[in-house]
């Protein structure tokens, strides 16, 4: 939901300042960038860590992006392209840390509830199709609540 977030907004915010297709364009490409580039080192990471501890860790690091990002007047930078570049490098980095544990951590916390009794199989299929449904309704919330709120408070706060 972190990046869906921004695309109805990001263009039009970056074309008032008078940057180029190409500039954002790359704006959204550089957190797939990054998080492709660091999904190595966020499996390698929950190895040494807790899942749990990653997600958590992440969704931090994504709000510090998006801070940076607008910037947020609660920060109290001004809007320069540096903080713009590495808070969509920190969003696609803190995405992978929440995006690539997640399901791997549902599936441990269902396997050894004695509650639940599920083959491995039907308990994959059902993780999964949660997973999928959750990302569904982050990907359509993302841009409706980006815009309401870009709409009602502006970009940087937002």
């Amino acid at each position: 939901m972190g990046l869906t977030f921004l695309m109805p907004t990001l263009a039009v915010h970056l074309k008032k300042f008078g940057y180029s297709t190409v500039y954002i364009g790359l704006s959204f490409a550089i957190p797939t960038f990054c998080y492709a580039l660091s999904s190595t080192f966020v499996f390698k990471l929950t190895e040494c860590m807790r899942k749990r501890t990653v997600i958590y860790l992440g969704l931090f690091l994504m709000s510090l992006a998006l801070l940076l990002i607008g910037p947020s007047t609660w920060v109290g930078f001004e809007r320069e392209d540096v903080f713009i570049l590495f808070g969509l490098s920190l969003l696609g980095i803190s995405g992978g840390m929440i995006i690539i544990p997640v399901m791997p951590e549902m599936i441990e916390a269902i396997e050894h509830d004695p509650r639940f009794h599920f083959d491995e199989d039907e308990l994959n299929e059902n993780i999964s199709g949660m997973f999928v449904a959750a990302q569904g309704i982050g990907e359509t919330l993302g841009p409706v609540l980006g815009s309401v709120l870009e709409s009602s408070y502006g970009f940087d706060n937002s």
